[in-house]
């Protein structure tokens, strides 16, 4: 893991997620061969995902994009922002939609997926299983956002290892009914409305799971970025409902708003305002968030 992110105390070897108990020091690894197959469909996958933000990269470069922004920004009348917020949709349309507010201050929000080298987020003398490409799940906002800006990008939610995505599109493991982008984009909803004491007391593994199908098994360190708490959740794994689950904690939702990792330590930074104290953050992210 790199350094760089300010991480809390790990486990002891053998209680990470990364582990299964046994005779061999630590437990023998979780990992083992994808098949050819399987590697095939997460190619297919990834290359959805890398030209989807191509397109979104490009339509944030568009001079006209810019103009929309600054529409659905300054327009005086409700009905005018209404109109620019339709517009951005079609720009943004490689990006997944979360909520908007068109009263004032107008604030929109998407969440889209990256592409992550494995030397952007581990170390060399980390374990060569360890050291995998990973699938970022990144917010979008625009309008009159809280720290002054009109547009803002950065990391959001999930890191899934590339381990995680094969098992995901796996035929034998996939949840039912939806395809795997959905379920990413799924998970990350669910993990925006997990409970954050939860996720903090079970930090070094729990799950988060996919409808009736099966759960991811995640790992979340806290850290603070730019003078900001956030929460670094890494999916290492996708583990079906018949894997024998029962010996991570399975996190379910935030029983209290402000409980749930969207409120606070998952909410994107630029919609966050310092009151020294407290925390004020647009109440349309909380309802949509948390």
């Amino acid at each position: 893991m790199n350094p760089a992110r300010l991480q809390a105390p790990m486990s002891p070897a053998g209680s990470g997620p990364l582990w299964h108990a046994g005779a061999a020091p630590g437990g023998p690894r979780i990992f083992e061969g994808i098949p050819a197959g399987t590697r095939m469909r997460r190619t297919l996958l990834v290359s959805g995902i890398s030209a989807a933000h191509t397109g979104l990269e490009a339509a944030l470069a568009n001079p006209e994009t810019r103009n929309l922004i600054r529409d659905f920004e300054m327009k005086s009348s409700r009905e005018s922002r209404v109109k620019a917020l339709a517009r951005l949709k079609t720009a943004f349309q490689a990006a997944t939609f979360q909520w908007a507010s068109c009263d004032k201050p107008p604030i929109a929000c998407w969440m889209y997926f990256k592409l992550r080298d494995a030397k952007e987020w581990t170390e060399p003398t980390d374990d060569f299983r360890d050291r995998q490409r990973c699938l970022l799940a990144c917010y979008l906002v625009v309008g009159k956002l809280p720290n002054g800006s009109q547009l803002s990008t950065g990391r959001w939610s999930f890191e899934y290892s590339f381990h995680a995505l094969g098992r995901l599109v796996s035929p034998q493991r996939s949840p039912l009914g939806m395809t795997p982008l959905q379920s990413l984009v799924l998970a990350h909803k669910t993990l925006l409305r997990a409970s954050s004491d939860a996720v903090l007391r079970y930090r070094d593994n729990f799950l988060i799971g996919i409808g009736d199908e099966g759960a991811l098994l995640c790992q979340a360190t806290p850290a603070e970025v730019d003078g900001i708490e956030t929460l670094f959740c890494v999916a290492h794994t996708w583990l079906a409902a018949e894997m024998g689950m029962s010996r991570y904690p399975h996190i379910g939702p935030a029983t209290d708003r402000d409980d749930a990792l969207g409120s606070f330590w998952l909410m994107p930074p630029p919609l966050r305002k310092d009151l020294g104290e407290t925390v004020q953050v647009p109440a349309k992210a909380i309802e949509a968030f948390a």
